[in-house]
């Protein structure tokens, strides 16, 4: 069971260290909730990482979870909206620099 551990954390571990910095917001419109805050951001970095491997999909059930199940919908959005900012910013300075 120590050993299962030790590799789990070893896993979990290397894939944190290859997984891209995502830059969550300081402010949500969730901050009076601390469950809900939570779940909007860990689905705002899951959204902005998505978006960065190339997903552009989108899934909805607003409603569904109630504020906190709105939360996350709203973070993954947020998230995916993000990222797609950053990168298109990325390449307008790639062309800048090309010129």
């Amino acid at each position: 069971m120590r050993y299962f551990a030790t590799m789990l954390l070893l896993v979990l571990l290397a894939g944190c260290a290859a997984t891209p910095n995502v830059p969550l917001p300081e402010v949500t419109v969730f901050d009076d909730n601390p469950k809900a805050r939570a779940a909007y951001l860990e689905a705002f970095r899951e959204g902005y990482r998505a978006r960065l491997a190339g997903s552009q999909s989108i899934s909805c059930g607003f409603g569904d979870g109630g504020v906190i199940g709105t939360a996350a919908e709203i973070g993954w959005l947020n998230g995916q909206h993000a990222a797609t900012r950053a990168m298109m910013e990325h390449q307008h300075q790639d062309k800048g620099r090309s010129r």
